[in-house]
């Protein structure tokens, strides 16, 4: 696409949250290809826990809303959009009314968590979702540990990371047409 800044386009490819578990070796590989190609195109791309975040979800981003049909704004397209569990509602003239006790569950910080304050890949992964954290507020943190959902090894993202960022710094393309 030409006249695209592409230093300005992210692609963050993320899992189904339904296909948890289910990821066999060719779509690893499928996966790989993927951020490979992605990168050979000149754009920047990260995956799952691995890649370039500053939240742990785009849910704990103020601005960022999922506006359903009826008007209802939820924050997390990971979960089925209840009328229960709305956080918000669309105004007549655009704007969005919040509730205001959902949204102080959401500012639920991993930085107050002793056991990813204690992991070395906390500035990578950045801990789980805000929507994990209000889900198991009672249970230990182990139990939504991000890494243990991670698609990769810390050994393959590594190796993929690598391959990136040797792509970008002397323009390899790799052949995937």
């Amino acid at each position: 696409m030409d006249g695209i800044d592409k230093n300005k386009v992210f692609f963050q490819l993320e899992r189904v949250w339904q296909t948890i578990g289910k990821v066999n070796i060719d779509q690893k590989r499928k996966l790989k290809e993927a951020l490979l190609y992605i990168a050979s195109k000149g754009y920047n791309v990260g995956h799952g826990l691995f890649g370039f975040k500053r939240v742990a979800c785009p849910a704990e981003i103020s601005s960022y809303a999922i506006i359903n049909w009826d008007g209802n704004i939820y924050k997390c397209n990971g979960r089925t959009l209840k009328k229960e569990e709305k956080e918000g509602i669309l105004l007549p003239n655009s704007t969005i009314k919040w509730n205001k006790e959902q949204r102080l569950k959401r500012e639920i910080t991993t930085f107050e968590n002793n056991t990813c304050l204690k992991c070395k890949m906390l500035p990578q992964c950045i801990g789980p979702c805000s929507q994990k954290n209000i889900e198991n507020e009672d249970k230990p943190i182990g139990n939504i540990c991000s890494l243990q959902f991670a698609d990769m090894d810390i050994k393959e993202y590594l190796q993929i990371n690598f391959e990136i960022e040797m792509m970008k710094k002397y323009s390899i393309g790799h052949s995937f047409e």
